[in-house]
């Protein structure tokens, strides 16, 4: 069984890696189609609009392909019987509920709206390019994030464990990460996340999977807050980014980073705390 885990490991980072550059890349095409745009005229935006949706919608598709190869293969590995299967393109790309090109042409509003308010022109494009390059890789997250959840049901596996990657995550991603989840439960998305699901074997049914990761992120928690909380409820974790050092060791670094908010889009996400948040009424302004 330690054999088997220790190659779901090494998938998951092979996984998230191909994923990362993904991301990269397709983010990069979008900005400088951004980039080149050359005023917010009706047929600018279309032109953008044009240049990035494809881009994302097969960006999309391959995360959604990568997801569903990494998922498979893993329950494969743990002993479930995993037949072959497609990805529906229509079902990563249209997880929004929104018209691609609506949600595209929101960067170029964001541009109106700041300029309305007395931005200055740098200012306002800059806030436009943001909006883009959040826009980008939110879909693309939350087209993985949508696969993950259709492999799963499809595989027979019915728990998993978040996997974290890097060496900076929010106390809360680090708190689910040492808990077993139902398939049905699948992680909120954020801006930068990079969080991805590893499969568990059959009869794998207790809650705690590292007690000692468990025990330094309240530690770390306590030396930022002076405070703990073993629930991760009364404090809210989800506020404190915690670094890991290349020996394991877990601490607490800067101000809060993130909040939880709902989305009308996306659901349960998880947002940078500095940024204003467009709530489900106002999406689209």
């Amino acid at each position: 069984m330690a054999g088997e885990l220790e190659a779901v490991a090494y998938a998951t980072r092979l996984q998230q890696d191909i994923m990362l550059t993904t991301r990269v890349r397709i983010r990069a095409a979008a900005l400088t189609a951004w980039d080149a745009m050359p005023s917010l005229r009706d047929e600018a935006v279309e032109q953008l609009v044009a240049a990035v949706v494809p881009r994302v919608q097969a960006g999309q598709v391959q995360l959604a392909e990568v997801t569903n190869a990494y998922l498979s293969q893993q329950a494969r590995l743990l002993g479930y019987e995993v037949a072959d299967s497609v990805v529906d393109a229509r079902l990563v790309t249209g997880a929004r509920g929104v018209a691609a090109a609506e949600v595209y042409e929101r960067p170029a509003a964001t541009v109106r709206a700041a300029l309305a308010e007395g931005e200055p022109w740098e200012a306002a494009r800059l806030a436009g390019r943001q909006r883009l390059a959040s826009l980008v890789v939110s879909d693309l997250q939350l087209a993985a994030r949508t696969q993950a959840r259709e492999t799963l049901r499809g595989s027979g596996v019915s728990l998993y464990r978040r996997a974290l990657t890097g060496r900076e995550n929010c106390a809360l991603c680090m708190l689910a990460a040492t808990n077993v989840y139902g398939s049905a439960d699948l992680m909120p998305i954020h801006p930068g996340c990079d969080c991805t699901v590893e499969p568990l074997p059959r009869g794998q049914t207790h809650v705690q999977l590292d007690q000692e990761m468990v025990r330094q992120i309240h530690s770390a928690v306590y030396e930022h807050t002076g405070a703990v909380d073993y629930g991760g409820r009364e404090i809210d974790y989800r506020q404190i980014q915690l670094t890991t050092d290349s020996r394991g060791n877990i601490s607490a670094a800067g101000e809060p980073v993130v909040r939880v908010r709902q989305h009308g889009e996306y659901g349960p996400t998880l947002t940078w705390a500095d940024h204003e948040f467009t709530g489900p009424q106002a999406i689209a302004a």
